[in-house]
């Protein structure tokens, strides 16, 4: 489908290539989300796409069959398994579109990180190479932790629980007159043909695995995301608290001779001031719209992840809350030392930063530590009252 999609690209940007590499875009494109345009594999991830077109809709419309025949047929066990996991299909397969036709936006993003956001006059101190690198370290951890969170659950969750039916070779529930789905297969599915050998029950185990790593790519693509602007908020707050020595090594780099006016009443060095509040500015700016196209990218996405993973998506959003403390590091910029103009500047950048970076899904729920919170305390209760539940039951019985 690419074809009607995307148009074939000549070369690719060198600067979002970099930014791909540097933010694990290959989770993407081993799921088929971000398809290479350039030379012959425009028409080898064209096809793939078309296949993955068709799947979707298969996979959706085999569960609205199972859905419906066990309701018919009344199964009490089947029914709610073919509901939940039918409704997660559709989602992951809205997510799985979104991503793919909002392709201009991963590619803003990714030439965003390749050309650094925004260089600043004065070179990196040792210690904010240091802060970048623990960023760094903690991103690549923490995408690796949520993926292999990610990967458990579905190695448990649709792999193990067909093994051992596949092994013993009784590949089919279906019986004569009963619901014509097969129970051991991890998903419950209507399918036009029989899964009572071993290459149609294989072959659907296969399918079913491939679409498990599908969802384990996009959890791991969205957490680099979320991590990247993490570090450059993290960046730019500290170039606020350290503003004035940036000024002074910038006032140095100015002045060859410096005449005899104390530094704070020498107007070159409030120019100086300015210039790099200007910088952090742009740099604010710069991440207010890749937190923008973040937001595109994952509306539709966090609503769908935040319902069916919510410890995994919240769990990185625990340091975007910490985007509220760039609106104090503006505010704690010596100001008082600054000219009028760096003043009226400042008041500016405080209505601007006064919003916080937050994710929202679909505009309804925003991806919080109190969301976490509210997830669990829901899940909790629920788990209570069935516990309760049983335990009732059994007094009866």
């Amino acid at each position: 489908m690419i074809p009607f999609v995307h148009k074939k690209q000549k070369e690719e940007d060198p600067e979002v290539v970099k930014g791909y590499n540097e933010l694990q875009g290959a989770n993407l494109r081993l799921n088929f989300l971000y398809p290479k345009l350039v030379g012959n594999w425009y028409y080898f991830y064209g096809f793939y796409e078309f296949l993955m077109h068709f799947s979707y809709l298969a996979y959706c419309s085999a569960y609205i069959g199972a859905i419906w025949l066990t309701f018919v047929y009344e199964d009490p066990i089947l029914f709610p398994t073919s509901l939940c996991l039918g409704v997660l299909t559709l989602v992951y397969s809205i997510v799985a579109h979104n991503i793919l036709y909002r392709r201009e936006v991963i590619d803003r993003m990714f030439k965003c990180v390749g050309q650094g956001f925004v260089k600043y006059y004065r070179p990196l101190t040792p210690v904010e190479q240091a802060l970048v690198q623990e960023c760094k370290d903690a991103c690549r951890r923490n995408t690796i932790l949520y993926s292999w969170i990610a990967v458990v659950l579905i190695v448990f969750q649709l792999l193990i629980p067909p093994l051992p039916f596949g092994i013993k070779g009784d590949y089919s529930t279906i019986k004569e007159g009963g619901v014509p789905i097969n129970g051991h297969l991890a998903v419950p599915l209507y399918l036009p043909f029989k899964t009572d050998t071993a290459v149609t029950f294989w072959t659907v185990y296969a399918v079913v695995a491939h679409n498990g790593a599908a969802a384990c790519l996009i959890m791991s693509s969205a957490c680099a995301l979320y991590c990247n602007l993490c570090i450059q908020l993290k960046l730019l707050k500290y170039s606020l608290d350290d503003i004035e020595n940036r000024a002074i090594y910038l006032y140095e780099s100015r002045v060859n001779d410096p005449n005899n006016l104390e530094i704070y009443d020498d107007p070159i060095f409030h120019q100086c001031m300015n210039d790099c509040l200007n910088e952090n500015i742009k740099h604010h700016q710069i991440l207010v719209d890749f937190y923008r196209n973040l937001q595109k990218l994952t509306s539709i996405s966090l609503s769908a992840i935040l319902s069916g993973a919510a410890l995994q998506i919240s769990a990185p959003m625990l340091q975007l809350m910490r985007s509220e403390e760039i609106y104090h590091a503006f505010y704690d910029t010596k100001w008082w030392n600054a000219d009028q103009k760096f003043r009226k500047k400042l008041a500016l950048c405080l209505l601007y930063a006064d919003k916080p970076f937050e994710l929202w899904a679909m505009g309804i729920v925003n991806a919080s530590h109190q969301t976490l919170l509210n997830v669990l305390k829901t899940s909790f209760s629920y788990f209570n009252f069935l516990i309760a539940a049983q335990l009732k039951y059994d007094a009866l019985t």
